[in-house]
């Protein structure tokens, strides 16, 4: 998670919708989701958990087979899309 006033030492890989918009300037997180929608940039597809038979342990569904629901975007992502807006400006 990163921190409003002090940041950690390390930078993290990958931050969540909430964490990726305050990371870019404290914007709205609705906004990136828009943002994605339009293509401007791409979340990064982690696979989901495996789905297994109710009562066995048998997998019906691989996590590979599925995507996760969660947006998560990754930093050097996040910092070319900064660049980017900062050529325009």
């Amino acid at each position: 998670m990163i921190r409003t006033r002090f940041y950690p030492l390390w930078k993290p890989g990958l931050l969540d919708l909430k964490d990726a918009a305050k990371y870019l300037g404290n914007i709205s997180p609705g906004t990136l989701r828009e943002w994605t929608a339009a293509g401007i940039i791409r979340p990064i597809p982690l696979p989901g958990s495996a789905i297994r038979e109710k009562g066995s342990n048998k997998v019906v569904l691989k996590p590979t087979d599925r995507k996760m629901r969660k947006l998560v975007f990754s930093t050097r992502s996040l910092d070319r899309l900064i660049e980017e807006f900062e050529k325009e400006a």
